[in-house]
């Protein structure tokens, strides 16, 4: 008799249980049996009207570009020349590339989370800088993240015919289908993905630009909407579309419960369940 494979079968209730735990939120919801949290009365006014956020933003953004865009060749020819086929796989060289952006987006994330903690201490606290209710927070985060996985992975379920060979986009992915991991990639790529980036990016969007845009006093329904397209398509077609639902709910949540953490968290956890979905259906 052949034996449960355990491990594949934990991480199918990995997957499933979000899901389905999701749409029982969503269905709570729409039949206005329980009423969204993030519309629940907000619990610090809007922040001070300043242009002094969305600039921030807007800056670190810019320099970002530039200096990566400068320092990336450099870096990489200097510790990890190219391979002498341009179709080679070299795994070393994707390490060296990994350790780079999470070096700049930690750069990003500090220098922005310097500039809201120098506000005054109420504004800190309107734009999720607070550290009272941690775990209502927490909660914030682990709630969205439920809510997000049902219309993101409905919408990926549809663009499918869109995307290009995977293992031609993510050397992760490469990896796991020639069955020759590196673990140093592994951590390093983890780290970057569910860590350092929705730091970062949560710091720019959403407490910088998004947060900015309603200090400046803009309304909601231009400024989250608007930050999400622009999230959306920094992480380039046909990945965007899914992630708008996520973009807004992300807006929404910020917002609303004025949580840095509670956004982060959201993020984080949406990363990891895509890393796990996504090796998990290429090992099947």
């Amino acid at each position: 008799m052949q034996s449960f494979d355990l491990p594949l079968i934990l991480c199918l209730l990995l997957i499933i249980a979000p899901i389905a735990v999701g749409l029982v939120f969503w269905l709570q919801y729409l039949s206005k049996s329980e009423r969204p949290f993030w519309l629940f009365p907000r619990e610090y006014a809007l922040p001070s009207r300043s242009a002094t956020l969305f600039m921030t933003g807007g800056l670190l953004i810019l320099g970002a570009a530039i200096f990566d865009s400068t320092f990336r060749p450099k870096i990489l020819d200097q510790f990890a020349p190219s391979p002498p086929l341009s179709d080679e796989f070299d795994i070393e060289r994707e390490l060296v590339k990994t350790q780079y952006s999470i070096a700049l987006n930690l750069a990003v994330a500090i220098i922005g989370a310097v500039v809201v903690l120098r506000l005054p201490d109420n504004d800190r606290k309107r734009v999720g800088f607070r550290t009272d209710d941690l775990k209502r927070q927490a909660w914030y985060g682990v709630q969205g993240f439920l809510l997000a996985v049902v219309p993101v992975y409905a919408l990926v379920a549809m663009i499918l015919p869109l995307k290009e060979t995977e293992e031609a986009v993510h050397p992760l992915l490469r990896m796991i289908t020639e069955g020759n991991l590196d673990f140093r990639f592994v951590f390093w790529a983890c780290l970057s993905a569910v860590v350092v980036a929705p730091i970062q990016e949560e710091m720019l969007y959403r407490v910088l630009l998004q947060e900015g845009m309603v200090s400046l006093g803009y309304r909601l329904r231009i400024a989250i909407p608007g930050i999400a397209v622009f999230f959306c398509l920094v992480h380039l077609f046909p990945d965007s579309i899914p992630l708008f639902p996520l973009a807004i709910l992300l807006g929404l949540v910020m917002h609303f419960r004025n949580s840095f953490l509670a956004v982060v968290i959201m993020h984080m956890l949406f990363n990891a369940f895509n890393i796990l979905l996504t090796i998990l259906g290429n090992l099947l």
